[in-house]
């Protein structure tokens, strides 16, 4: 199991970076209008690219080239469905919280959560298997999710 910190790039800012052992792995970088994004990490740029303006279809790509996508499956994103490489993920938030476990192949894989009531910043156990891109992007997709849950509520 890796653990990894997403550490809030400002009081503001949507934007997360993603500490390893208190070093920095990637960034997660959102925009404000149209849900897309990009992810730095390991001196690759991946970007986050959403499939029509109504759609909660997104895709990862590099260079143009899709590497995974994934599906919000529900309302105000409480589900997403996530294919890489014919292997399928399931986020899962838990109730109202910030709390996603990630499931893979319908076995439990990793969590992310919020580290405390009024703190942006967050925790994420992940299995060390992971790509990542792929580990990012999970990431990406969770904090996308609470980011629609905080606008929702103000």
């Amino acid at each position: 199991m890796i653990i990894l910190d997403l550490v809030s790039q400002g009081l503001f800012s949507s934007d997360m970076n993603v500490l390893h052992d208190g070093l920095l792995l990637a960034k997660l970088q959102f925009s404000t209008w149209q849900e897309k994004s990009s992810i730095t990490g390991s001196g690759r740029f991946y970007t986050v690219r959403k499939d029509g303006m109504l759609s909660d279809h997104f895709m990862l790509q590099e260079q143009g080239q899709i590497l995974c996508d994934a599906t919000m499956k529900s309302l105000w994103g409480r589900t997403v469905e996530l294919d890489h490489d014919d292997v399928h993920y399931l986020l899962k938030w838990s109730g109202w919280g910030r709390r996603v476990n990630i499931f893979r192949e319908e076995l439990e894989f990793g969590s992310v959560y919020g580290k405390g009531f009024f703190d942006r910043d967050a925790r994420a156990e992940l299995s060390e298997e992971l790509a990542l891109p792929l580990e990012t992007f999970m990431l990406w997709l969770a904090v996308l999710g609470w980011n629609r849950d905080a606008a929702a509520a103000g």
